[in-house]
C-alpha cells in the first residue's frame, strides 16, 4: 500500500515547470551557438558581419569581450584587421589588456558613445523587464531605448566594420 501512494504523488507532479526549464536552457543552448557560428567564427562566408549583445551586459564589457575574443582568435579576420591593432600590442608577452582596450575604446570613440549612458542600477532595471503583454511607462521605454542604442553603437563599431565603411 505504501508503494501504491509512491506512485500516486509521482503522477501529481506537474511537468509544466520541468518544461519551461529545459525549453529555457535549451533556448540559451541555441544562442550560443548561433553567436559562436555568426559572430566568431569565420567558416560562413555568405555571412558578412552578425554582432550580438543582451540587455543585461554593460558597456564596459563589451569592450573586454572584444579583446577577449581577439586573444581567443575568434573574431573574424577582416573585421580585426579593420581595427589596425598594431602586431606589438597583440602579440605582447605581457598581454598588455588595458593598453588594446583604450586603443579599441578610442577607435570606436566609446566615451562620445557612452554620454549619455545608463546606470548599472538602470541597467540592472531594463535587465529585468517582463516579457508579457503589459504597456511599458515612458521613463521604461526610455531607458530601454537609449540602452538598446548604445549597445547597438559599440558591437557594430566593434563586430561590423562594413557598415561604418559605407557611411
Amino acid at each position: 500500500m505504501g508503494q501504491h501512494r509512491l506512485s500516486e504523488k509521482v503522477l501529481t507532479i506537474n511537468p509544466l515547470p520541468i518544461l519551461l526549464r529545459v525549453s529555457g536552457v535549451m533556448m540559451r543552448r541555441v544562442r550560443g551557438l548561433q553567436m559562436m557560428l555568426n559572430v566568431f567564427y569565420s567558416s560562413n562566408k555568405s555571412i558578412k558581419e552578425v554582432t550580438y549583445y543582451a540587455l543585461d551586459w554593460n558597456y564596459e564589457n563589451c569592450i573586454k569581450g572584444y579583446y577577449n575574443n581577439l586573444l581567443a582568435d575568434k573574431i573574424r579576420k577582416d573585421v580585426s584587421e579593420y581595427h589596425n591593432i598594431p602586431e606589438e600590442m597583440i602579440n605582447n608577452t605581457n598581454n598588455n589588456e588595458t593598453e588594446i582596450i583604450e586603443y579599441l575604446k578610442d577607435k570606436i570613440k566609446y566615451n562620445d558613445i557612452i554620454k549619455n549612458c545608463l546606470t548599472n542600477d538602470e541597467i540592472e532595471y531594463v535587465s529585468d523587464i517582463g516579457t508579457n503583454l503589459r504597456a511599458l511607462s515612458d521613463k521604461t521605454i526610455e531607458l530601454l531605448t537609449r540602452h538598446a542604442s548604445i549597445l547597438t553603437e559599440i558591437q557594430i563599431r566593434l563586430y561590423c566594420p562594413s557598415i561604418l565603411k559605407q557611411t
